[in-house]
């Protein structure tokens, strides 16, 4: 089926996307795909980035699913070779129909109970020695790199918690789901050893955590990783997204130290505003058609959440952080539907924890120098990002 007009230019723009390492140029090359239209058809498939459309794809398993292991077999016949590929295969099908819906439910109850109790009050405190690591640091020197102070440290304790294992073995682990977030990303004959052996560290300690008394109890090691490893990765590119939101709209701070209100919206529009998870792929499981773009069965359908969640078309002034906002419930930073993410309380926990104990420590806080992405077409991870307090 032939490209629609702007072909080539929208697959030189999602290249650039890729490579891009500067946090500040992901969303105007999404701005720019976004204005060939709200789906476009590629020598490859389809992409969609309107907000309609986007969610229309999330919400319709029955005609775009994920896609089977069957397809990298006829298309990719060498991914088997690859273990991280092989277990990304295995977490993206992850009990398909009545066993995908009991399996989400069993973990949906048991990370609910979890985040039960006094979780809430572990989290303050591990965001509160993070800080205390963070202000010894500003002692020493006037900048600090805050990946490795504050941010990652933060996820890898609130997970040792959440699991039951200790901050050490999950900080320990910590690259090899950095590196396993690849896997999403890459083409299989694009993977190396590095990822094939984080794919093994991964599966070693999700083996321990399912083995234990942790919500993960029951899973196999390679449904563990699916909670895991993106559930690190997610959680740190998240917190370093919302100090980067913050020091870009620093009048929107204040409303968002004392006001639960004001913080859980707060913690909404940063998720629409700039989420870690920009996008998923889809494969068409019928004929179909999406304004007006037909789609043929089989095709592969990337789903760029992120475009849709700064669609002009639903969002007044999408390009502004703004907590006020109406219409947060309609974001899609963690999905839709059947495939929806199993994380979103934690998160939200989480990211609202953070901005008063943060900047009643530091009400000077900002950014030292531009942010660090690692390049990535579906994700927006960090890999560094410098504080200052004066």
């Amino acid at each position: 089926m032939p490209r629609q007009p702007g072909g080539r230019q929208a697959a030189m723009l999602l290249a650039r996307l890729r490579r891009a390492t500067e946090h500040s140029a992901r969303y105007p090359i999404l701005a720019q795909l976004r204005a060939f239209g709200p789906v476009l058809r590629m020598w490859r498939g389809v992409v969609v980035l309107g907000y309609q459309e986007v969610a229309e794809v999330l919400r319709d398993a029955d005609r775009f699913g994920p896609p089977p292991p069957a397809r990298r077999d006829a298309t990719q016949p060498a991914w088997r070779d690859h273990p991280a590929a092989l277990l990304g295969a295995d977490l993206v099908t992850l009990k398909e129909g009545d066993g995908h819906r009991a399996a989400r439910s069993a973990m949906h109850r048991a990370l609910a109970d979890a985040l039960g109790g006094d979780f809430a009050i572990r989290v303050e405190r591990r965001i509160d020695q993070a800080v205390e690591r963070l202000a010894a640091e500003f002692s020493r020197t006037g900048a600090v790199e805050a990946m490795g102070t504050l941010i990652e440290p933060v996820a890898a304790g609130i997970f040792a918690d959440l699991f039951g294992v200790s901050e050490a073995d999950t900080a320990a682990v910590l690259p090899a789901a950095w590196a396993f977030a690849k896997v999403i990303d890459e083409a299989p004959q694009l993977l190396t050893d590095v990822e094939d052996q984080a794919a093994g560290t991964l599966l070693g300690f999700a083996a321990r955590v399912a083995d234990g008394a942790s919500p993960l109890r029951g899973l196999s090691p390679a449904e563990a990783v699916g909670v895991l490893g993106p559930g690190l990765v997610n959680l740190s590119a998240a917190i370093g997204n919302l100090i980067q939101t913050l020091d870009r709209f620093p009048w929107e701070r204040e409303g968002l130290l004392g006001d639960p209100v004001a913080t859980d919206a707060g913690v909404e529009e940063l998720l629409r505003y700039d989420a870690p998870a920009q996008g998923t792929v889809r494969i068409a499981r019928m004929d179909a058609e999406l304004t007006g773009v037909p789609i043929v069965a089989g095709d592969s359908i990337m789903v760029l959440t992120a475009a849709a969640n700064r669609d002009p078309a639903q969002w007044a002034d999408p390009d502004v952080f703004r907590p006020s906002r109406p219409g947060l419930s309609r974001t899609l930073s963690f999905g839709h539907g059947a495939h929806s993410c199993l994380g979103r309380a934690m998160v939200q926990l989480v990211l609202s924890r953070i901005p008063a104990r943060l900047y009643r420590r530091f009400p000077t806080l900002r950014v030292a120098e531009p942010p660090v992405v690692r390049p990535a077409l579906l994700r927006n991870y960090m890999t560094r990002l410098v504080l200052e307090a004066r």
